[in-house]
């Protein structure tokens, strides 16, 4: 792709365009899926409602999974979904009603979404650092920890079609690690 110089673009929606919300999100179990329900606000001018289905391999009364961690997984998703709808305005604050982050926690997703934007980043020619490019403010309810097993033979790997999914896959693979393949909104 060309790069672009969108800096000045990206300065003036950032002016019109003062916080992302993260609202909400909804868990329904059926009988072979999950389905999660996201909503999103961009500075009470518009509002995005992303749905994401999750086959299951099994019937949901034989997950293995607590409702308490179901509902980790699923903020956290959204958490992950929320990036993509903020890119369209870029605004200087992110709320999370959901539930609380810690400082720490706060400072792992800003550092995951500034190195996730880097291609975005670069293609639109917007020089930011990671502390200042975003704010994270938080008013939810503090999450519980994750009380499961984690398997760590088997990764999800969240592919978005570029090299790093790819060199992402064929590390793992040479490692003899299970790999399941995550697409968010595929094209």
């Amino acid at each position: 792709m060309k790069r672009k110089n969108n800096k000045s673009k990206y300065l003036k929606l950032q002016k019109e365009f003062d916080f992302f919300e993260y609202q909400s999100y909804k868990i329904n179990v059926e009988n072979s899926s999950i389905n999660l329900e996201f909503n999103f606000n961009l500075s009470n001018k518009y509002f995005f409602n992303p749905k994401i289905r999750i086959s299951l391999p099994e019937k949901p009364d034989q997950l293995k999974i607590s409702s308490g961690d179901l509902n980790i997984l699923a903020f956290n998703i959204g958490m992950v979904e929320l990036v993509s709808y903020w890119k369209a305005a870029c605004p200087k604050k992110i709320i999370i009603k959901p539930h609380t982050l810690n400082d720490q926690q706060i400072k792992w997703w800003r550092k995951l979404y500034y190195n996730g934007l880097g291609e975005f980043f670069y293609l639109n020619s917007i020089d930011v650092n990671e502390n200042d490019f975003l704010e994270i403010k938080c008013f939810g309810n503090e999450l519980e920890s994750l009380d499961m097993e984690l398997d760590f033979t088997k990764v999800i790997v969240p592919v978005g079609g570029g090299k790093d999914s790819i060199v992402s896959l064929e590390v793992l693979k040479s490692a003899g690690i299970d790999i399941y393949p995550m697409m968010l909104n595929p094209n």
